[in-house]
């Protein structure tokens, strides 16, 4: 019963918007992946979405490490 606790931690967490936004972005870009690859059959859209979606996730995995968000943020505004 004990593993149990930290997924359902995270699963309240990700209720904070903060998380919420990526989360939703990354359920988003799954579904539009595979209306865009078999539906459409669109390679490039997929494609395309399917970066959309590691980006957000990555974004999403980044707001559970404190100030992970703000460093990667930095160091990508002061490189471009």
């Amino acid at each position: 019963m004990l593993f149990l606790i930290a997924p359902l931690k995270m699963v309240e967490e990700s209720k904070e918007l903060n998380k919420a936004v990526p989360l939703g972005l990354f359920v988003l870009s799954v579904v539009l992946v595979y209306i865009m690859g078999c539906a459409v059959e669109s390679g490039a859209a997929a494609l395309f979405f399917d970066f959309i979606g590691w980006g957000s996730y990555f974004w999403y995995a980044l707001g559970f490490i404190p100030d992970a968000r703000d460093v990667v943020w930095a160091a990508v505004t002061c490189c471009c």
